[in-house]
């Protein structure tokens, strides 16, 4: 019997090239990072082709080409078990939870 709650988010992320070319971009997102252990955080479904971002835990890159005028999405889902007694919310994920915070040395501006 699972003893734990689960909760499950999932975000999309939508690229739309209104030029003429093909565009080339990286798509970087983030998931929570467990610091205790009765809490599992795991990938429920994603777009294919993520890869882990190097040096740091919990974010995860897609490249990505969006031909001319036309749409790509990018889709991110995430589930957390925890606890039934453990008060949760998306909302409020520090203490429990922490994310490595994005900085633009880590994460730069593609040309």
């Amino acid at each position: 019997i699972d003893r734990k709650r689960h909760f499950v988010r999932t975000h999309e992320t939508s690229l739309e090239n209104f030029s003429s070319k093909p565009k080339k971009t990286k798509v970087y997102e983030q998931i929570p990072v467990s610091e205790l252990e009765d809490i599992k955080v795991s990938m429920e479904e994603s777009t294919k082709g993520y890869l882990k971002e190097g040096g740091t835990e919990g974010w995860f890159y897609w490249d990505v080409e969006v031909l001319p005028r036309k749409t790509n999405r990018v889709l991110l889902s995430v589930s957390l078990g925890v606890p039934k007694d453990f008060a949760f919310s998306w909302n409020n994920l520090a203490p429990q939870l922490r994310g490595v915070e994005a900085s633009p040395e880590r994460f730069p501006a593609e040309e």
